[in-house]
């Protein structure tokens, strides 16, 4: 029997009870009993009636496909929940900023979590770095100097020591966006899931890429509450600071680090220099970031027997290549060792202390009105970024001639 069907019997069933309701009452025990081992019976069937009927996963699929290409192509309605599946609404007043601005209607959120995963494939640091997520004007601690100890003979006098020094950082948020647009006659018919997937890629990709350039090279100031200084957002945008470096330096706004031994050369020697620098307290969780050129000339060093330096056992047995235990990842947006001038080439730290700040979700606009004949997407985060222990951090300076 079908579903419907079975309700359709089980309302007969029930609309007959209730008419003799009154006269079962009135029958001996024996066809009380009878009529008692009946209602047991059709039990489950008048239980399956008042249950909410479910449609199953391919009605839902297919309805929810339908009702989505519509949505992107017309950009008239937006899908919601209803009941257990799905249905459109219009609301002309909701977009991401204004509608002056960007025209169109907001996407359904679930794209949202589609989209982080491509920006963050796309973003290298921020498969590293800590990422919360904060709302406008995020605020924390940062360290900006640390204590020290001293020692004393039992019942001695306590000379005064430093205490370790605590500010507050306010990040300041910019907005990351892209466009794409598709013709509207390539949003018809079943393609239309495929091509709008295709879209939120690309999207995705772009404001992958410009955030991951603004996370390293970025100069949107972030703000001291006790100091005048300011931080820029950029990892590499600190001011270089290779004199007198060691372990215990740690200077607001520079990243401590060594130039390398040679003259727009590197090796590893100069990373074992930077290493040798950090702080062991963040040695634990220290991971090295560079780019593929730093990564090409390390790969290709040879000793004088012609042989590799960088062994590739690891990588042939299936894991990737680390350096003396520690992982690395790569960036297209740190500089050529050419080319690096006063920037760090390579950097090794702890990267949980650089704070990705995420003021708003990923965001979704399409606009349909705006250039006739094609469908516009607009996608936007607003962000943020900083350095919260500039003790963490040793970067690897190019010398030059």
């Amino acid at each position: 029997m079908t579903p419907q069907e079975i309700k359709d019997l089980a309302s007969a069933v029930e609309a007959i009870r209730e008419e003799t309701k009154n006269e079962i009452k009135s029958h001996d025990a024996v066809t009380q009993g009878n009529i008692k081992r009946l209602e047991d019976a059709i039990k489950p069937l008048l239980d399956a009636k008042n249950a909410p009927q479910m449609p199953s996963e391919d009605d839902i699929k297919a309805e929810a496909e339908e009702l989505t290409v519509k949505f992107l192509r017309d950009g008239e309605k937006a899908l919601v929940k209803n009941g257990s599946g799905f249905s459109l609404k219009t609301d002309p007043t909701v977009t991401s900023l204004t509608v002056g601005a960007e025209g169109g209607y907001v996407l359904p959120t679930i794209f949202a979590g589609l989209t982080d995963q491509y920006i963050r494939n796309a973003t290298a640091i921020r498969q590293v770095a800590r990422v919360v997520n904060a709302g406008m004007h995020y605020v924390q601690p940062i360290k900006v100097s640390g204590a020290t100890g001293a020692t004393r003979t039992e019942k001695g006098p306590v000379a005064p020591t430093n205490a370790p020094q605590y500010d507050s950082i306010t990040f300041k948020p910019f907005d990351v966006y892209a466009e794409v647009a598709a013709s509207a006659w390539a949003l018809e018919g079943d393609a239309a899931i495929d091509i709008i997937g295709n879209l939120i890629a690309d999207a995705a990709a772009a404001v992958g890429e410009k955030e991951g350039h603004e996370f390293l090279l970025g100069t949107a100031t972030n703000t001291l509450a006790n100091s005048t200084d300011t931080i820029n957002n950029g990892l590499l945008s600190q001011a270089k600071l290779v004199a007198g470096v060691d372990h215990k330096t740690a200077v607001t706004g520079s990243l401590a680090g060594v130039e390398t031994a040679g003259v727009g050369a590197i090796t590893f020697s100069d990373l074992a220099a930077v290493r040798s620098t950090l702080p062991s307290a963040f040695g634990a969780n220290a991971s090295w970031m560079f780019s593929k050129d730093v990564e090409l000339k390390l790969l290709t060093l040879e000793d004088s027997m012609g042989r590799y330096v960088w062994s590739l056992g690891d990588v042939k047995s299936g894991g990737k290549a680390t350096i003396w235990g520690d992982s690395y990842i790569t960036s297209d947006y740190f500089p050529l060792v050419a080319s690096a001038g006063s920037v760090a080439a390579a950097v090794y730290g702890d990267f949980s202390k650089f704070v990705i700040a995420d003021a708003s979700q990923v965001q979704w606009t399409v606009d349909p009105y705006t250039n006739k004949g094609f469908v516009n997407y607009f996608l936007r985060r607003r962000t943020a970024s900083s350095i919260t222990n500039f003790g963490a951090f040793r970067g690897l300076y190019i010398k030059a001639a």
